[in-house]
């Protein structure tokens, strides 16, 4: 810590503090002369980080300005963005932890939060734990990653959506055992294997199907 003055004539303090944990020095200037450097350097740190959080929020919810007119309006749209913020904080957070083979950990968190919410909050919580703990070892996205498989189920959801255009077309009718027949089929078409059923057939063009 040293003083500094100014070309006003104001007399101001200048700080050094070197953080250990990225092995940087930052230099802040004060004019509060009673705190001690350690704690005016934390308290920058605050702020930046605060401010480093507003900024975050603006560009991801892209909210520029506060629309409302009264101080409690504002208010409560500030409070809203928080609380979204957190959501969105809280589930990156958490879906990262699953990515990483830790659904164990998450399993754990979501039962902490759960004990501190009450009724439908309290409800909606443990029926995520409940499904999570269900499908447990189906979460290895680890071993999945590494063969090249997908992750999301935006795969299987389109797959299933074309094979219900398929055999949901106006005045189709099938029975179990037809509908399971012809899925059979379509799904060799898809997976270019026709010709493990009919090797004297030509291939087929899915453009003309």
């Amino acid at each position: 810590m040293e003083l500094a003055g100014t070309s006003a004539g104001t007399l101001v303090r200048r700080i050094r503090y070197r953080c250990p944990d990225l092995r940087r020095t930052f230099v802040y200037l004060t004019n509060e002369m009673n705190l001690p450097p350690g704690l005016i350097a934390f308290l920058y740190r605050v702020r930046w980080n605060i401010e480093k959080a507003f900024d975050e929020t603006k560009n991801r919810f892209r909210e520029q300005k506060s629309r409302a007119s009264s101080a409690t309006a504002k208010t409560n749209h500030a409070r809203f963005v928080c609380l979204a913020y957190n959501l969105t904080l809280l589930m990156e957070t958490l879906l990262a932890k699953l990515k990483a083979d830790a659904s164990c950990e998450v399993i754990t968190e979501l039962e902490q939060l759960r004990e501190r919410l009450e009724g439908a909050a309290r409800e909606s919580v443990q029926k995520e734990v409940n499904y999570l703990q269900s499908h447990r070892e189906r979460m290895d996205y680890g071993t999945a990653k590494k063969k090249g498989e997908p992750l999301g189920s935006g795969a299987m959801e389109s797959t299933c959506r074309q094979y219900q255009t398929r055999f949901k077309r106006t005045g189709q009718f099938w029975s179990q055992t037809g509908d399971e027949a012809l899925m059979c089929l379509e799904t060799f078409r898809r997976n270019g294997r026709w010709h493990c059923l009919f090797p004297h057939a030509q291939p087929l063009d899915p453009s003309k199907n």
